[in-house]
């Protein structure tokens, strides 16, 4: 007679049961237990350069100002690849990819000195309002969810604003969004 590891258990339902949750607590323990910072990063460092153009359109906004910041920082020293976006409101973004090796202090530093040089080639208003230049996680690193289960006392507004402006003060966080809010 052949012996099978599933035998037992297909005999004895309550044994499996028992088995089943034993082996998820302990995979709830150990996982509270587990040193995260320990693990290796596998998400590559990024660095995303904002400016706005006030009063332009997306084409506008491409040709004066998306396509002069890319063309410096392209072939800055390892980055791994470039995207932009551009809105419809002058708002550009430019995200700069950077293998996991390399320091996100140093890459910021490299991006920064890159759009420096491209300054001077900016329309004055985008010089005047500032362009922004920020390492950044690849990943959503949290996300809250609000729903109130009957007619809020106060504005809906308030509370995920609220929370935005008070998580961007936690040291160490450099860029908090809303998105989705549904009325």
């Amino acid at each position: 007679m052949i012996f099978s590891i599933a035998t037992p258990f297909i005999k004895r339902p309550v044994l499996t049961t028992v088995c089943t949750i034993v082996i998820l607590l302990l995979g709830t323990i150990c996982m509270a237990l587990l040193p995260l910072d320990k693990l290796p990063e596998i998400a590559p460092k990024r660095v995303t350069v904002t400016a706005s153009y006030v009063g332009a359109d997306a084409k506008t906004a491409v040709d004066n100002v998306t396509t002069v910041l890319e063309r410096e920082i392209n072939g800055v020293e390892n980055a791994r690849w470039i995207d932009s976006n551009t809105t419809n409101t002058g708002n550009a973004s430019i995200n700069i990819a950077f293998p996991v090796e390399i320091d996100g202090n140093t890459a910021q530093v490299l991006v920064q000195n890159r759009v420096s040089q491209a300054q001077s080639s900016l329309p004055s208003i985008v010089n005047q309002t500032g362009i922004t230049v920020n390492e950044q996680s690849p990943s959503v690193t949290l996300v809250y969810a609000f729903s109130p289960k009957k007619t809020p006392t106060v504005n809906i507004y308030t509370i995920p604003h609220f929370c935005l402006t008070t998580s961007i003060a936690i040291s160490g966080m450099t860029f908090g969004a809303l998105k989705g809010l549904v009325v």
